[in-house]
């Protein structure tokens, strides 16, 4: 899992480094680099919390699932927080990002949660499968 993680924030700091220079309005690619920032910090909860002892088979279900709506719901919250710090550092008259499609994103909250909670019930199921 070590290997994984840093792979996952490798891939997650070039991904973040170059959408930083790119001049994009679109809000697609935030919503790519926040979901990545939210997986990356999800696996990383995820390894804390089961890196002490084995864990039974259900409890790692529910621990994925549990983690994977965690890590949805903060997707909401960087979008802002990554939308605001390039419009910060690009300095252009008029915002990178309008108010409206940021409060857009943040009002799907529950999609990001449900779909953060479906792609660690996946994982779950995917190391299950492998034992």
């Amino acid at each position: 899992m070590k290997w994984l993680r840093r792979i996952v924030w490798g891939i997650t700091g070039i991904v973040w480094f170059l959408w930083l220079g790119y001049e994009d309005r679109s809000l697609t690619s935030v919503i790519a680099v926040a979901a990545l920032i939210a997986f990356a910090l999800g696996l990383e909860v995820l390894a804390k919390w089961t890196q002490k002892r084995p864990v039974k088979p259900t409890l790692w279900l529910l621990r994925c699932i549990l983690i994977g709506a965690f890590a949805g719901a903060i997707v909401g919250p960087i979008i802002v927080v990554l939308a605001v710090g390039k419009i910060s550092l690009h300095h252009h008259p008029t915002p990178d990002f309008e108010l409206a499609g940021m409060r857009m994103l943040m009002g799907k909250s529950l999609t990001w949660i449900a779909a953060g909670a479906l792609f660690g019930a996946a994982g779950g199921f995917l190391k299950l499968s492998q034992k």
